[in-house]
C-alpha cells in the first residue's frame, strides 16, 4: 500500500536524503554518510532509496554531480 505509514516514512527518508545529497553533492560524500545523516543503516537506506527512485543512491549521486557539472559548463562566470 503506497499510503501506509511505513511507505510515508520511507518517502520522508528518501526526500531527506535527496535534499542532503543535493546540498552536499560537491563534498566527499558516501552513501553511508547519507544514511547516517537520516538515521538509517546503509543497507536499509539503499533498499528504500532504490525502491522509491528506481536507481541506487550512488547512481543518483553520480547523475546529480554530472548534471551540476554540465550546468557550470553551460553558464561560466562572466567576470
Amino acid at each position: 500500500n503506497a499510503h501506509s505509514p511505513k511507505a510515508n516514512m520511507e518517502s520522508t527518508y528518501v526526500n531527506q536524503a535527496l535534499e542532503y545529497m543535493e546540498y552536499n553533492c560537491n563534498e566527499k560524500l558516501t552513501i553511508a554518510d547519507v544514511a547516517a545523516h537520516i538515521g538509517l543503516t546503509r543497507s536499509y537506506f539503499y533498499t528504500i532509496f532504490k525502491a522509491h527512485t528506481h536507481m541506487s543512491p550512488q547512481q543518483y549521486l553520480t547523475k546529480l554531480r554530472i548534471t551540476k557539472a554540465c550546468e557550470l559548463l553551460s553558464y561560466p562566470n562572466s567576470t
